[in-house]
This record gives C-alpha cells, structure tokens and sequence, in this order.
C-alpha cells in the first residue's frame, strides 16, 4: 500500500511541478491575446482575457497592466487606478510598476502632481536611465 501511495505522490508532485511552469507562459499568451484584442477595438473581451490572465498567474504586474489599458479604454477608470496601485503593491521595487502609475495620472487623469511624485519614485528606483528621466520630465536629476 505505502509503494502505491509514493507513487502516485510522485506523480502528483510531477504533474503539479509542470502545471506550475506552464502557468506563466499560458498568462503571459493569454497577455498577448488582450493586447490583440485591445487592439482591433475589442474591449470587452481583452478586459476578460487579462483577468483570466491575472487569474493565472496573479503576481504578474504584466497581467495587471493589461488590465489597466482595458479598464481605461472601457471608462473604468477607478478599476484602472486600482489595478495599477495593486501593482505597486506587488512590487514597490519596480520602477515600471511607479512608471505606469505615473504615465496614466499625466496623460489620462490629469493628476500632474501625484504623476510628479511617483515618477520621482521610479527615478529614485532606476536613476540611470536617461529615457526614464526624459519620461519623467526629470532630466536634470539625474
């Protein structure tokens, strides 16, 4: 009994270890797919498919800035903001995570100043990269 109960543990751990790989690249294919149909004017169907992006793999800050564009370009702009704060969450050590926050408080919500302090906070992350401070308005900084 104990021989079988090994075995199928074994197979049960090799199954969970390839799901496990797997996982990541079917977000990530799932990702491009919102982009597509983001792209041919699809909203709704690449709001969807980002959230079973982020589903699959839900430490992607990736997945959660498609979701960001889709709620954008639906009008959800609150669900937006929430979904790229989520990503600043999941990773404050990421300047892109503060670089997107900062881009859609500039160009879509008219929040110069908290796009000013977050993009200083991308800066403070990555302070050589000349594009970024460009980005940022930031050049004499850094």
């Amino acid at each position: 009994m104990a021989v079988k109960i090994t075995r199928y543990g074994t197979m049960l751990v090799a199954i969970i270890a390839i799901l496990l790989l797997f996982l990541p690249w079917y977000s990530h294919h799932l990702q491009q797919r919102s982009l597509r149909q983001a792209e041919m004017g699809f909203q709704a169907e690449a709001l969807h498919t980002a959230g079973k992006a982020a589903a699959y793999n839900p430490l992607s800050v990736d997945a959660l800035f498609v979701i960001a564009g889709a709620r954008q370009r639906l009008g959800r702009v609150q669900e937006a903001r929430r979904a790229l704060e989520r990503a600043t969450e999941l990773e404050p050590q990421n300047y892109e995570t503060w670089k997107q926050l900062a881009i859609y408080e500039r160009d879509y919500w008219d929040e110069p100043e908290l796009a000013r302090q977050h993009f200083q906070q991308a800066v403070s992350l990555n302070p050589h990269d000349k594009q970024l401070c460009m980005e940022a308005g930031l050049e004499a900084e850094c």
